[in-house]
């Protein structure tokens, strides 16, 4: 069996096997400090998340009894027995021994598995480091010789090894060090360990190196062959760390032990089917194996040595080989390589498969399967050193040949979290639960548990075997050690015996805590219960008392029976186990005997004797629907058992449907022959996007037997929302698969029940308008319990249509200007003889506006334009440009000459697309001139909900027309008129009539009002009026002072009289300031003088 001894801190391993680089990494990674000493060990407890049959509470707690720290107490774990005790084997490689000059030398401790225990006392198995097989010019050195590394028993002999152990020599006046290592073995009675080293002993010392056995490091691994009952010690460090595997069979004599090996001859003579490279590290982890009826081992290459290799299918790691032996020359041969799928091949590169291993029949058929750990695992780019672990289920039988084959998709079982390493240690620990399938331990001792304080605290998964194989990760069972332990979970004992003697116990070490926890399992029951009514209810018979109701009520009686039986003996005692029964009522029509949907029953039950009870239910009266009604019942201890749990295979949740009594020829409800029909008449269409709900009056009718649990389902591509059911006694509700159901409840004969339902489509219809039908198509279904006589009368196909109320608003905007003022005495020109176009008359510009007012879109309209072009044959409303559109797309079509045909807008516009016919009407007559109208048609495509369209024409009126053709003053207005017809209707219903607006210009002459002159005393008035305003302005001003001006005063300026009003005392004063002023003249200061200052300031002239 493999032993889990390494944990996942020894990455530094990986690229030098020293001692003192395994213990640094670990503690680096691990974030090891110094162990506080416990006062009291008891409070360790561990708290699951799921613990299933472990008893978690209260686990034994077992540390070293001397005062050092860092011994990584815990490291490895193994068991056995001697005078009908167990006792637990922890490893300490970082142990001081009693011997002088001996440093780190590592060391052993078994610790009772008893409750005489209690206290978790643990005692040093004393080892002899003498090794008599050195020769004296070489000198063995046990100082870091990592004893407790790894160690395995088989339940009698004991094996420990100290991968470290090396020996110095000289040579050519060097010291050289060779870390063979040593493994020591003892068996019972004495129990007296003696080294050996078979890479070691027996070798010339001189001769060794690198090259062949001198840095083997011989019991890095080890693990007990059960059915060989030899041992199995990997040493990876062999032939430039290729690696290398032993099988030992211990003898009395130690000299004399049974050793065989692969050797270097595998690697020479190609076996490996590989390129000749170096650092594989065959034998990393060892496990036992019985492949295809052969005993062997399976030893781990959990590395590659050239990348491309691995896609080349070249590589020979990762992989594991499996080894039998071979009679010809009693050496070791590769049977068989498993490597993991090519799917695998970027992640499995760096993930270290092959860290750990584990064999276990994880589904019950007799075969032994493989499991493999790769704590470095990353399952995506963003996270790190999760974890994984691999299956590979052997497969084959007498007939067919056997193989491996490694479960789909895998891994299927990884770390949750970055750096949690799981898979670092694998432990095949029995069958906890006692159904028959081995289980399996994972630890992931870098583990963070609740917050990154618990970083390095670690956890350990427990996967349950069954006849599907393992578990998966949703039904994995979590253990945390509380207070935290760093490093749990980093070695678990493989199949301890329960300290009770029958069925199997756990313990985990965690080494950076010097401490090893070991729970209890739990005695696993099947618990097998039942419930049973007595006879059938009948709901129209009250026979029993409700006293909440105060009244007779329908009843039935329920027996409930109950029987328990051990699965793992570990307690002969046979004590009564305690059970709740809990029942409830899925239906508040049923309640128990206590007047409350639930009931809890107590059952006190000895193993092996059955236990029944008789419990009543009652029904509300008047229940007249016959529908199922349930009773449900789960199973439970009545309080905390610490040593016992319900096997997770028994079926701890029940139900069971109330029998009910029915009234029609027939033994239950399905074979009662109803006859139901109905009818639908709609009364109000839905109409679209109004409020105003569609409205469907039902009538329902059976003319057979009772009709039970009747139901009306309507069911359509579109989804409705119920608005209003007008029935009190009808209830109409969607249904999971979003169909309308109407409960109608129990439909006795020639039962009638009327109802009307209001329906809204919901959203899913409004975005569906382009392509949905005018109407809705539903299929509407009465259902029931009950047989149907005549099926087809109890469907109906519902079209309903749909009502489109709309139509686009057309909205005029007055004339631009209002009206025009004609002079016959004004000069205005032809538009054929204009160069512009104010040479032929005043500006007209007429601007329309479509507003769609509706909640839908319109999806296509036509706009027709009728434009009074000309009168006469003479142009009366030139049209200087395209129709101006606001930003919807349109397609227009113009009449030839209609617009600018003489050019007088050299940028005439042109939007949309158009064309040119000619196409004239005369619609108004003047006397005997008519004007000729011509019509401009635009297509408009979809017009949104609220969308609003500007239509602008821009014209001018042509005044030598009116002049020439003497019109007088007939002509009122230049009048335009527009049509406007929706074509495409939502749902393709019947467009609404066309609508038609006019805008009118009106013309102004001179003779229609003489009024209309201004008199010439008008023009006097007015100037004299404005002669008067000018003179009361000045006169103000001049009052102000705004005439007077000041002057800047200087001594040539200063008039005579001036002068001579000057005093003797003025005077000096004047001549003081003109001499002040000479003395310091300034310059006069310029509104700009500070920004030419500041101008200046930016030029610097320096001299070369």
């Amino acid at each position: 069996m493999p032993l889990c001894h390494r944990s996942s801190g020894v990455q530094q391993l990986l690229v030098a096997m020293a001692w003192f680089h395994l213990t640094r990494g670990r503690e680096t990674r691990a974030h090891v400090a110094c162990v506080v000493v416990m006062l009291a060990t008891w409070w360790l407890v561990a708290m699951p998340v799921e613990a299933g049959n472990l008893q978690v509470e209260n686990p034994l707690v077992l540390q070293p009894p001397s005062n050092q720290k860092n011994l990584h107490f815990g490291f490895s774990l193994s068991h056995y027995t001697s005078n009908n005790q167990r006792w637990l084997l922890v490893g300490a490689p970082k142990s001081n021994a009693s011997e002088p000059d001996v440093k780190h030398s590592g060391g052993l401790y078994k610790c009772l598995l008893s409750e005489a225990n209690e206290a978790g006392v643990c005692e040093e198995m004393l080892i002899n480091f003498a090794n008599q097989n050195s020769p004296p010019w070489a000198k063995s050195n046990n100082t870091d010789q990592g004893l407790g590394f790894s160690l395995a028993s088989d339940g009698e002999a004991i094996v420990v090894c100290a991968p470290q152990w090396y020996a110095e020599r000289k040579k050519f006046n060097e010291r050289n060090y060779l870390p063979v290592g040593m493994c020591f073995a003892a068996k019972s009675p004495t129990y007296k360990f003696k080294g050996f080293s078979p890479p070691f002993d027996g070798q010339n010392v001189r001769s060794m190196s690198y090259l062949n056995t001198g840095s083997c490091q011989f019991g890095i691994s080890a693990a007990h062959l059960k059915a060989q009952n030899t041992f199995a010690l990997g040493a990876p460090g062999c032939w430039t760390w290729r690696g290398d595997t032993w099988e030992v069979g211990l003898a009395p004599d130690s000299d004399k032990h049974d050793l065989r090996h692969l050797g270097k001859q595998i690697w020479q003579d190609g076996n490996m089917n590989t390129k000749w490279e170096n650092s594989y590290y065959l034998g990393y982890s060892v496990a036992s194996f019985k492949f295809a009826g052969q005993n062997g081992i399976v030893s781990s290459i959990p590395r590659i040595t050239d990348e491309s290799d691995l896609t080349e299918g070249e590589a020979l790691g990762p992989s594991i080989v499996v080894l039998t032996q071979n009679s010809d020359n009693n050496t070791l041969k590769v049977s068989l390589k498993i490597s993991p799928s090519k799917v695998n091949v970027d992640d499995i590169r760096f993930a270290f498969f092959g860290y750990s291993l584990a064999t276990l029949d994880t589904n019950g058929d007799g075969l032994e399967d493989l499991v493999v750990g790769a704590p470095f695992y990353s399952s995506s780019k963003d996270s790190y050193d999760q974890g994984a672990i691999f299956i590979y289920m052997q497969i084959g039988s007498e007939y067919d040949p056997y193989k491996m084959e490694e479960e789909d998709s895998a891994p299927q079982r990884k770390g949750s979290k970055s750096f949690s390493r799981f898979g670092s240690c694998l432990a095949a620990i029995g069958d906890l639960d006692g159904d028959g399938y081995e289980d399996l331990a994972v630890g992931a001792p870098f583990m963070t548990v609740d917050s990154d304080e618990d970083a390095g605290t670690g956890v350990v998964y427990i996967y349950m075997g069954s006849e599907e194989g393992l578990g998966k990760d949703d039904t994995r069972q979590m253990i945390k050690a509380e207070p935290k332990l760093y490093g749990f979970g980093s070695s678990i004992a493989q199949q301890l015996p329960s300290i009770e003697g029958q069925g199997y116990d756990l313990a985990v070490g965690a080494y950076g805590s010097d401490t090893v926890l070991v729970f209890k399992s739990k005695e696993v029951v099947d618990v097998i219960w039942n419930m049973t009514f007595i006879g059938k209810i009948d709901f129209s018979k009250d026979e029993c008392i409700c006293e909440q109701l105060l009244r007779l009520c329908p009843c039935i009686d329920l027996e409930v029976c109950l029987i328990y039986h051990k699965k793992n003996v570990k307690y002969e005692d046979n004590i009564k186990l305690g059970f709740n029964i809990t029942l409830s009522t899925v239906n508040d029509e049923l309640f128990f005997s206590n007047e409350k949907t639930e009931l809890q029953e107590k059952f006190e039950v000895e193993e092996d004797k059955r236990k029944c009870k008789i419990l009543r239910v009652l029904a509300k009266p008047g229940i007249e629907e016959i529908r199922l009604f349930t009773i449900m019942g789960h199973v439970n201890f009545s309080k905390e058992e610490k040593r016992v749990i319900i096997d997770r295979h028994s079926v701890i949740r029940k139900s069971e449907d109330l029998p009910i009594t029915i009234h029609c020829n027939a033994s239950d409800i399905s074979g009662c022959q109803s006859d139901v029909i109905f009818q639908y008449d709609i009364l109000d269409n839905y109409v679209l996007m109004s409020s105003q709900s569609m409205k469907i009056h039902f009538k329902v009718k059976n003319q057979g037997e009772t009709a039970y649990d009747s139901k009306l389902n309507i069911r359509s591509n579109d989804v409705f929302k119920i608005n209003n059911v007008e029935n009190d006694e009808v209830v109409c509700e969607e249904n999971i698969k979003k169909e309308i159901e109407c409960k109608l409840g129990r439909l006795d004969n020639n039962a009638k029940v009327y109802f009307n339902l209001s329906l809204i489509p919901t959203q899913e219809f409004l975005s569906s308008l382009d392509t949905h039908a005018p109407f809705f198509n539903m299929t509407a279904e009465v259902t029931t319990l009950s047989a149907l006589s005549n099926p087809d009368t109890a469907i109906k196909q519902i079209k309903a249509p749909i009502d489109v109320q709309g139509s686009l608003q057309l909205i005029k905007q007055p004339s631009q200007p209002g009206f025009v003022y004609f002079n016959s005495s004004s000069y205005y020109k032809s538009a054929k003889e204009a160069k512009s176009e104010e040479e032929i008359g005043p500006e007209i510009k007429h601007t329309y506006k479509i507003l769609n007012a509706n909640k839908f879109s319109i999806y296509e309209a036509d706009l027709t334009v009728h434009w009074p072009h000309t009168i006469d044959g003479k142009y009366f409303l030139y049209l200087m440009e395209n129709l101006s559109v606001s930003e919807m797309y349109h397609s227009c079509h113009y009449p030839s000459g209609l617009v600018d045909p003489f050019n007088l807008k050299a940028d005439t516009q042109k939007q949309g697309s158009q064309t040119h016919e000619e196409k004239t009407s005369a619609l108004v007559g003047i006397g005997d001139k008519s004007p000729e109208y011509k019509e401009i048609t635009c297509s408009f495509g979809e017009i949104p909900a609220g969308e609003e369209i500007t239509v602008s024409l821009r014209s001018r009126l042509v005044f030598r027309t009116l002049k020439e053709l003497e019109l007088g003053t007939s002509v009122k207005n230049a009048s335009s008129f527009v049509d406007l017809q929706i074509t495409k209707m939502p749902l393709n219903h019947d467009p609404p009539p066309p609508s038609s607006s006019t805008i009118n210009t009106k013309i102004s002459y001179q003779n229609e009002n003489p009024d209309a002159v201004v008199p010439v005393w008008l023009y006097i008035v007015s100037t004299l009026g404005g002669l008067l305003l000018l003179g009361i302005i000045v006169v103000i001003l001049w009052k102000c002072g705004f005439f007077k001006r000041n002057r800047a005063q200087t001594p040539d300026n200063v008039t005579k009289n001036e002068e001579e009003h000057l005093t003797e005392e003025g005077k000096m004063e004047q001549v003081m300031e003109q001499e002040e002023e000479q003395e310091d003249i300034k310059t006069p200061v310029s509104p700009m003088l500070k920004e030419t200052e500041s101008a200046a300031a930016d030029f610097e002239f320096h001299r070369a």
